[in-house]
């Protein structure tokens, strides 16, 4: 139940907090469930399907703005996204694409792709 809602609710949950009331349930219990359940604390496995969320949206869209990308994973603006990827993950947005480009395409194709200035 609790990953259901975190898969289709994504752009609604900017924390472990908002995801809890939307289960109706205390974070402490939370966490405890998806500790026993995923082997991970509600803040990673939110982490990871903001991540995948991400990953989706250029995968479906690979000019998809930011700004765009950002607001359907549940991220306030651009800024945010930006970080989040940096902080997280240690790519930006451009490399990103990249390399989903690279897993579409082939790694061979990808190096005859337009070098595109979307971020």
């Amino acid at each position: 139940m609790a990953q259901k809602i975190l898969r289709d609710d994504i752009e609604e949950i900017p924390d472990v907090n908002t995801w809890a009331k939307k289960l109706g349930i205390s974070t402490r219990w939370l966490s405890k469930i998806m500790k026993e359940e995923y082997g991970a604390s509600p803040k990673k496995l939110l982490r990871m399907r903001r991540y995948e969320s991400i990953r989706d949206c250029i995968d479906r869209d690979l000019e998809m703005t930011g700004f765009c990308i950002a607001i359907e994973s549940g991220l306030k603006d651009e800024h945010a996204l930006y970080k989040f990827l940096s902080t997280h993950y240690n790519t930006g947005l451009k490399k990103l694409r990249r390399e989903i480009w690279a897993e579409k395409l082939g790694e061979e194709a990808a190096i005859y792709l337009p070098n595109t200035d979307i971020e």
